[in-house]
C-alpha cells in the first residue's frame, strides 16, 4: 500500500509540475547574435516530462509580440538549452522568454536586457505603432513612424 502510495504521488507531481524559467533573470544582458544559456527547472523540483519549445518575445507585456521561435521540442527533463540569439533584434530592456510546455502552457522570463543591431529601431513611445510578423523563423517587422 505504500509503494502505491508513492507512485501516485510521483504520478501527482508529473501532473502539477510547472516549468520555471530559472535564466534569463532581470539583470540579465545579451548581445543578438551570441548563443546565450537558458535554464528552467519545475516549480516544485520534480523530473519533467515531454517537450518545451523556446522563444524570445519584447514588448508591453499585456500584448508582447509574436517574437522568434529560437528551439522547438526540447527535452524538458533537459533543464537547459544553450541558443543563438538572432541578430536582427534591436537594442532594449523589455525582452523575455517564453517557454511552452507540451500541454500548451506558457511561462516567461523576467524582462532582461539585449544589446541588438544599432541600425534598427525599437518602438517605445507612443509616437510610434510596430507590427511584427512571424514567417518561418525570420521575423518581419513594419515600424509606422509619426511625423508629428
Amino acid at each position: 500500500m505504500l509503494k502505491l502510495s508513492a507512485i501516485a504521488l510521483t504520478l501527482i507531481s508529473y501532473v502539477f509540475a510547472d516549468v520555471y524559467i530559472t535564466n534569463p533573470v532581470a539583470s540579465s544582458s545579451w548581445t543578438a547574435g551570441q548563443t546565450e544559456k537558458i535554464t528552467w527547472k519545475s516549480s516544485d523540483d520534480s523530473i519533467l516530462t515531454g517537450t518545451v519549445t523556446i522563444s524570445i518575445r519584447s514588448g508591453d507585456p499585456n500584448n508582447l509580440n509574436a517574437g522568434y521561435v529560437l528551439a522547438n521540442k526540447i527535452a524538458a527533463n533537459g533543464l537547459s538549452a544553450s541558443i543563438k540569439i538572432p541578430e536582427d533584434l534591436a537594442s532594449g530592456s523589455d525582452y523575455t522568454i517564453s517557454i511552452v510546455d507540451s500541454k500548451n502552457k506558457a511561462v516567461y522570463s523576467s524582462f532582461f536586457g539585449l544589446k541588438g543591431n544599432p541600425n534598427l529601431l525599437q518602438a517605445t513611445d507612443k509616437t510610434t505603432a510596430s507590427t511584427t510578423t512571424v514567417v518561418n523563423r525570420t521575423t518581419i517587422e513594419f515600424i509606422h513612424l509619426n511625423p508629428n
